[in-house]
């Protein structure tokens, strides 16, 4: 309905280490404990969803860019937090990109997309 959306995308990095090194019941967990956090961090107006095996896509109406950093932000820090006490040194992180604005919804979940990859190669 024309009205400005933000669009995150989110990404687990290095799942495919984690599967190799712990397992995959320990990589289903790794994303299970993401999307914790990724519902801790959406507010009840906001939509989020599994958009892949190890990818989130999130929507955040009326979001502006100020909004949309530190949401990257704190969900950045608080997937950095997650602990497991079977792995005391396992760290988590995720790459995000995220775009605001009125798009249309695939061009701007493509946008998102194309954000978050520049962001996991410079990170």
């Amino acid at each position: 309905n024309k009205k400005p959306v933000g669009i995150m995308f989110i990404d687990a990095d290095h799942l495919k280490y984690i599967n190799d090194n712990f397992g995959h019941d320990m990589g289903n967990l790794a994303i299970s404990s993401i999307a914790s956090v990724i519902r801790q961090h959406c507010p009840d107006n906001s939509v989020s969803m599994r958009y892949g095996g190890d990818e989130f896509l999130l929507l955040f109406p009326k979001m502006s860019e100020k909004d949309m950093a530190e949401k990257n932000k704190r969900i950045k820090e608080a997937v950095a937090n997650i602990v497991f006490a079977e792995y005391p040194t396992l760290h988590l992180s995720v790459s995000i990109g995220g775009v605001c604005g009125v798009h249309p919804i695939m061009e701007a979940i493509r946008q998102a997309d194309k954000r978050m990859y520049e962001n996991k190669r410079t990170s």
